[in-house]
């Protein structure tokens, strides 16, 4: 045990972490998209700055899947295993947030684009009358293919779940996944 940290590195410890850590991460991806919105020079630079997150929450919910997958088993007959197939699609959905990241992580690609602005100028309407930057998942065929050899797990699932939709509302989905399995399996 590091005794200047506190930490044990128990696995409910490290549950902990990658969910505050996603979390965290989900918050910080609400400010800079709405710092984004409110620029109007150096767009593509203020994009990147808004992706950041992003794409570290795409990690941590990764992070956070494996941990719970950990703790209560990867047995498809675990009730979380179960229960994670059941959950809003949430299986289709959180197998294509892990090929997200790993587009992100292993071939550096650029995962998402934004339509809030087409013809130069905000186009509100894109956003499903919500306010806030559209940014979107890139089409799949934009995406770099894994590497050889590579796993291309979650594929299908990216295409079915993420392409062409708001990211915000993709991660709004794995919170509310794991909001649920924190409280009803995490707990017991």
């Amino acid at each position: 045990m590091n005794r200047s940290l506190g930490w044990t590195n128990q696995r409910e410890e490290r549950l902990d972490l990658a969910l505050q850590g996603f979390r965290d991460a989900l918050a910080r991806c609400y400010r800079r998209m709405q710092d984004y919105l409110n620029k109007t020079s150096n767009l593509g630079a203020e994009f990147r700055y808004a992706i950041i997150p992003v794409v570290e929450a795409l990690w941590w919910a990764v992070s956070a899947d494996e941990e719970l997958m950990d703790y209560h088993g990867r047995d498809k007959r675990s009730k979380y295993f179960q229960e994670r197939q059941r959950f809003n699609n949430a299986d289709g959905v959180l197998l294509g947030v892990i090929y997200a990241r790993n587009r992100c992580g292993h071939q550096r690609a650029l995962i998402a684009n934004d339509m809030s602005f087409r013809f130069g100028v905000p186009d509100r309407g894109f956003n499903q009358g919500r306010f806030g930057p559209a940014i979107v998942w890139r089409e799949f065929n934009e995406l770099p293919q894994p590497n050889r050899g590579a796993s291309s797990a979650g594929a299908q699932q990216y295409q079915d779940h993420l392409q062409d939709a708001l990211v915000m509302d993709t991660l709004e989905q794995v919170a509310a996944w794991f909001n649920r399995a924190q409280q009803s399996w995490v707990a017991n």
